[in-house]
């Protein structure tokens, strides 16, 4: 209880077909979902689910946007609004309550978000991956944000993400999921609430070489790293004049990072615009 579990793994891995699953919205083949005994299997409204995008009402209120859930759940606007009010503060908005979203931060709204998801969670959460919109520095003031703030609700979290780093940071324990199955539990013993250089610890980094060995190991770590570069870490002429090798990433992380002097071979991939295609 009260435990963040992040999924992690490449586009097409099942992450999000395992929330649909979670959340009700779809029907497993096989198995039950329990939920404190329950069986919950295909019954929507059981966990809250938050999207990518904060999906809040331009024309409600911010305080009548978080109490939404509560309201559609026959829940009288007053008893909602005296619901929510004492979580302004702890989640970081007080003072927002009868601001519309156009006039929030997209950090702001991504909190506001967060409370309406806390406000009809029945203690469990899915974030499907909720600070990807983000920018780099908004991103690690939320974050800083999001672990200070679980420490005084008691929240069970279940987290979507392609960020390794994120992963690390926010988890108690993180799952690889590929092809639809979890390959492999990695345990975050680390205490919180995680200091703002945590990223740059050893244990941090003892981490991220783990897992980073088992995508090496799974057999998909270069689409999965082909990802991170389209994302993160390259930037490109639009007008197709830049390349690159991943073998020379590839060697960097086995010489520098992985500690090892085996070289990893992999094919050219051309850029050209947004787009990279190994040639066949």
């Amino acid at each position: 209880k009260g435990e963040i579990v992040s999924l992690l793994g490449v586009s097409g891995g099942g992450k999000t077909t395992l929330f649909n699953v979670l959340s009700g919205i779809s029907k497993p083949d096989s198995g039950r979902v329990l939920l404190n005994g329950n069986d919950i299997t295909g019954k929507p409204g059981s966990v809250s689910y938050m999207l990518q995008k904060d999906l809040l009402l331009p024309y409600r209120k911010v305080i009548d946007n978080v109490t939404l859930p509560l309201v559609i759940n026959k829940v009288s606007k007053k008893e909602a609004r005296e619901q929510a009010e004492p979580l302004f503060k702890t989640f970081g908005l007080d003072g927002t309550q009868y601001k519309y979203p156009s006039q929030l931060s997209g950090g702001m709204r991504q909190r506001a978000a967060l409370l309406r998801t806390y406000l009809s969670s029945n203690g469990v959460a899915l974030l499907d991956e909720p600070f990807s919109a983000l920018d780099t520095i908004t991103k690690a003031v939320i974050h800083k944000w999001y672990l200070d703030v679980m420490q005084s609700i008691d929240l069970s979290t279940v987290f979507i993400t392609h960020d390794i780093d994120e992963a690390i940071l926010l988890s108690d324990r993180i799952y690889i999921l590929a092809d639809g199955v979890c390959s492999n539990e990695i345990k975050i013993d680390c205490p919180k609430p995680r200091t703002a250089d945590f990223n740059l610890t050893d244990e941090f980094l003892n981490y991220k070489t783990k897992i980073l060995l088992i995508f090496f190991s799974e057999g998909f770590f270069i689409s999965f790293l082909v990802k991170l570069c389209r994302e993160d870490l390259l930037s490109f002429s639009p007008l197709g004049h830049s390349a690159f090798s991943l073998n020379l990433i590839l060697s960097s992380l086995s010489n520098s990072f992985l500690n090892t002097n085996k070289r990893y071979i992999a094919p050219k991939v051309q850029l050209s615009g947004s787009a990279m295609q190994a040639p066949k």
